[in-house]
């Protein structure tokens, strides 16, 4: 497969993930449609960023040792694991690809809800905003890098199952997410540094 024909491949099956939740169908919908409690975002998205979480609520305890599902610990380990093991350039086409380039039209629903349904400010939501629009700087450039890289079947099939494995890792890890915030998983304590 020539690398051109590897890469519109590629965009072919993100846009396909693109129109799947990108926080979880669950968490995303309980979101959207202001289900859930300022405790249960702070336990089902810790990640997002401390300005978030103590605008939600969150103590600096909870913040270091937070309650999250094993999936998220599962993800975090396969990325670290991935990117000692691989190429760096198929670590970041997995991270980039899979998750960079399909961030905005989720976003958008998840800023709308979290202003008018949780009262949340312009500066609580700072991350969310920091990260709007960036889908084409920080997604392109990898494409082109991808292609310049995928010039044999086993390179670009690497590329494929590492970003196939991502959106995966990913999306089970937002699902576990908001298993923990309901209440309907234990999850498991992490403790930051």
């Amino acid at each position: 497969m020539v690398t051109d024909s590897f890469v519109q491949d590629l965009r072919a099956y993100i846009k396909r993930e693109d129109e799947k939740p990108l926080l979880g169908p669950s968490f995303y919908r309980g979101l959207v449609n202001g289900e859930l409690s300022r405790e249960q975002l702070n336990d089902a998205h810790w990640m997002l960023s401390m300005r978030l979480a103590k605008a939600l609520g969150a103590t600096d305890k909870e913040i270091m040792h937070p309650v999250v599902a094993k999936e998220a610990v599962e993800y975090v380990n396969w990325v670290i694991e991935l990117g000692r093991r691989e190429y760096s350039l198929v670590t970041l086409a997995a991270m980039s690809i899979g998750g960079e380039t399909r961030s905005d039209s989720g976003m958008k629903g998840i800023v709308k809800a979290l202003r008018e349904h949780y009262g949340l400010s312009k500066e609580d939501l700072g991350f969310f905003y920091a990260h709007m629009g960036e889908a084409e700087a920080h997604g392109e450039p990898v494409f082109e890098m991808v292609q310049e890289y995928a010039t044999t079947e086993e390179r670009q099939q690497k590329i494929r199952d590492n970003i196939k494995t991502w959106c995966e890792k990913f999306n089970a890890a937002q699902e576990g997410g908001y298993r923990v915030a309901m209440e309907l998983d234990q999850g498991v304590q992490v403790h930051l540094s």
